[in-house]
């Protein structure tokens, strides 16, 4: 799945849970959006029920919104250098991402309102319809778990429970090779290893695109000396 490439929006929070969301099924994306017979399309997002409002860390309630997005104002020049730049797909570029990026920031009050950082959980939600924590049966105290407190016992809940999972670097320190500080990564499985799991790996995809290599491959031992954050949400309402 390379269709994710991020473009110069500080948005990688939001790129890294689509992709997420992405590789748990395509038919998630194709129910998300809908071609319109004008050529526009209408994608379904989720706003905070009670004050509708964008979802926010403190909302507990959801309701269905629908976004209108003209394709055609993404697809300046074949390439857009604003939102998710369109990545090659054989001869196609597949515009997906930008439709729901360019959603999300509709909804949000704008490209400058999704451009400069976020949480990975909250674009789930707005995607969704629905929390993490509320599919892990309240296992999870919260959709952000503190990286020094994810073990091998709670990657396997989170992966039973069929969760998204996003994981967000430090923003300083020496990482690992191939991470970059301050910036989100899609969970993309893990190799078991170890006695109770102690040599675990877990794969990561960088949301700027294949152009960046493939998935990176970070020990389970190492999360808290590289990330701060762990983002969960569910691809399912």
């Amino acid at each position: 799945m390379n269709d994710i490439n991020q473009g110069a929006w500080g948005d990688c929070y939001l790129l890294s849970a689509i992709d997420t969301f992405i590789r748990k099924g395509p038919q998630f994306i194709s129910n998300m959006i809908k071609q319109n017979a004008d050529g526009t399309m209408t994608v379904k997002l989720y706003e905070d029920r009670t004050t509708h409002a964008p979802i926010t860390a403190m909302s507990k309630s959801f309701e269905a919104v629908y976004e209108r997005v003209d394709p055609k104002l993404l697809q300046a020049g074949g390439v857009n250098t604003t939102f998710a730049g369109a990545a090659a797909s054989g001869n196609v570029k597949e515009i997906w991402p930008q439709v729901v990026e360019q959603a999300y920031a509709q909804l949000n009050g704008g490209t400058q309102a999704i451009a400069n950082g976020g949480f990975a959980s909250i674009a789930m939600a707005t995607m969704s319809g629905i929390t993490g924590h509320e599919r892990d049966g309240g296992n999870v105290n919260s959709n952000m778990i503190s990286a020094p407190s994810l073990n091998f016992s709670m990657l396997q809940r989170l992966i039973n429970y069929n969760c998204t999972i996003a994981f967000d670097t430090l923003s300083f320190g020496n990482l690992a090779p191939g991470l970059i500080s301050n910036h989100g990564y899609a969970y993309n499985g893990c190799t078991v290893a170890g006695p109770n799991g102690a040599d675990t790996t877990i794969n990561l995809v960088n949301p700027w695109g294949p152009a960046y290599g493939g998935p990176t491959v970070v020990a389970l031992k190492d999360v808290a000396q590289n990330f701060s954050m762990i983002e969960v949400g569910h691809a399912s309402a």
